[in-house]
């Protein structure tokens, strides 16, 4: 089990790390972080040149794009296209990159840090650039990001808590979602193909650095992998545009709260009835005269409008079925 926790909740955190200690026979490996570092320089170059990529805006088809394709050019010349073995950290890297020519083997990228931008090298410049970007990535202690743990160690649950307040979590909860993504694709996963129940809470967070996205590929990918995904957010606003394509990926169930009827309305959709018609006459109602097939709000929505703004609303497989309402106790005024 993996949780990615955007609360950044000690109680949370304590109790997810207390699952399954009920059972004396069990000795679960747990792994906690900030606490136990991480690795996200494990793996192939390519592997690390991704997953350091993820750090990067995401495209917006604005005059940015030109420079994070340029970072990204960087990146893979110095740590993929080279004969220098992978980096082992975020200051080997920069280093590189600032001394692009001499890692830098292919003739194409030797002449991107041969240029100069305002009399200083490109190198420099892309280096600085993506300092701020990478920042997080230069934790130590509790929070290192290297020589720690992988997914490809002995472990039951991981436990990753962060705070949605501050930038330099948000990536790095990004970076383990996209880490775990890609982790699913190597041979190592295919040995050992135990089911995985994956959650990430308050996963609209996110949204505020463009990195919802991942939670598509990891649902998408999660099928056939035999990972169990759990995403939870506040509103399904705050999932962007990702929200509609989640429900539309087939999930199983999800629950979801709304102070707007016109949610549920719209949300519970309609239903097939047969509408009738039927003949009075002297001695009362003579039966059907006629019918039509048509469609009827499933939910009446006056009732739903008549009700208390707190109410909860189930669907299953995008549709919702039900709507709950729980028990409230009134008080004259109120």
């Amino acid at each position: 089990v993996a949780f990615i926790d955007f609360k950044g909740g000690r109680q949370e955190r304590e109790l997810f790390s207390s699952i399954g200690l009920d059972q004396e026979e069990a000795k679960l490996r747990v792994v906690n972080w900030p606490g136990d570092p991480i690795d996200l320089f494990r793996g192939s170059k390519e592997d690390i040149a991704d997953r350091i990529t993820g750090f990067l805006p995401a495209p917006t088809q604005g005059d940015g794009d030109f420079y994070r394709a340029r970072m990204i050019r960087a990146l893979w010349a110095v740590i993929v296209h080279t004969s220098e073995p992978a980096p082992k950290n975020i200051e080997e890297i920069l280093n590189r990159v600032r001394n692009g020519n001499s890692f830098a083997e292919r003739p194409e990228d030797r002449a991107i840090f041969n240029q100069k931008e305002k009399g200083i090298p490109v190198g420099d410049v892309i280096a600085e650039g993506l300092a701020g970007r990478l920042d997080p990535l230069r934790g130590v202690g509790p929070r290192a990001t290297n020589s720690g743990f992988g997914w490809s160690d002995d472990w039951d649950i991981a436990i990753f808590s962060l705070d949605a307040t501050k930038e330099s979590d948000l990536r790095i909860g990004a970076a383990i979602l996209h880490d775990f993504d890609s982790w699913l694709r190597t041979p190592m996963r295919q040995t050992n193909p135990r089911p995985i129940l994956f959650v990430v809470d308050e996963a609209g967070a996110l949204g505020r650095i463009n990195a919802t996205h991942s939670l598509l590929n990891l649902v998408a990918r999660g099928r056939s992998s035999g990972v169990s995904v759990v995403i939870a957010s506040q509103t399904l606003g705050s999932l962007g545009l990702i929200g509609t394509e989640l429900l539309n990926t087939g999930p199983i169930r999800w629950l979801g709260q709304t102070p707007s009827p016109q949610d549920i309305i719209d949300a519970a959709g309609t239903k097939h009835v047969v509408e009738t018609s039927y003949g009075e006459g002297d001695l009362g109602w003579n039966g059907k005269r006629s019918g039509r097939s048509q469609r009827a709000y499933a939910i009446d929505p006056d009732v739903i409008r008549d009700l208390p703004k707190f109410y909860w609303n189930l669907s299953e497989g995008g549709k919702n079925i039900f709507a709950y309402i729980p028990p409230l106790r009134y008080q004259e005024g109120l």
